[in-house]
């Protein structure tokens, strides 16, 4: 079993979004853009400033893999991670 990420303050937003019903991520509040993973800067206006923004969940994939080899070597470890590579529809709900 994978152990579980640690929730700190800064991530705490992440792991929590959801139980409210509503999808976020994390936005510059500058320049608008969403950055999914979250990083400190924001890679097109230089940013340090962002939010977590509530976003629709509207998507079209764009591709994906499926890794078969398993992430934890351990004996016994269950399947491979699966990646999505997602283009957002939407920036908010509605």
């Amino acid at each position: 079993m994978r152990p579980l990420p640690e929730v700190a303050p800064v991530n705490e937003w992440f792991w929590r979004a959801g139980a409210d019903g509503k999808l976020r991520i994390r936005g510059c509040t500058e320049c608008g853009t969403l950055v999914h993973p979250p990083t400190p800067i924001r890679p097109r206006c230089r940013s340090l400033a962002h939010a977590p923004v509530a976003v629709s969940g509207r998507a079209t994939v764009a591709g994906y893999t499926i890794n078969a080899r398993p992430a934890d070597p351990a004996p016994g470890a269950r399947g491979g991670m699966r990646t999505v590579l997602r283009r957002c529809s939407s920036r908010r709900p509605g």
